[in-house]
């Protein structure tokens, strides 16, 4: 069974929205559960300010519907501005 979560974030101009996907370049590199999740990068086709990142998880979702994954990325993405996050499952 797999289930998603989406974390959008929306920055205040295209130079923090940069940085924003440099940061989340990087992290993914660095956290990247192996056989585990996959995380995806988007931006928005019509407002280069917005990011969004997808975490595929293969395995159950959790109670609390939020992955210690993404409460770390919440934290540090806030630094870019407004974030959002949302689980999604399969029916």
């Amino acid at each position: 069974m797999t289930w998603t979560e989406i974390i959008k974030v929306q920055t205040n101009d295209r130079q923090v929205s940069q940085a924003c996907l440099d940061y989340l370049a990087e992290f993914r590199r660095e956290k990247t559960l192996v056989g585990r999740c996959r995380i995806q990068l988007y931006v928005d086709a019509g407002f280069s300010s917005q990011v969004m990142v997808r975490v595929v998880w293969d395995s159950l979702c959790p109670s609390g519907l939020t992955s210690h994954l993404a409460e770390v990325l919440i934290h540090e993405l806030k630094a870019f501005g407004l974030v959002d996050h949302s689980s999604w499952k399969p029916i």
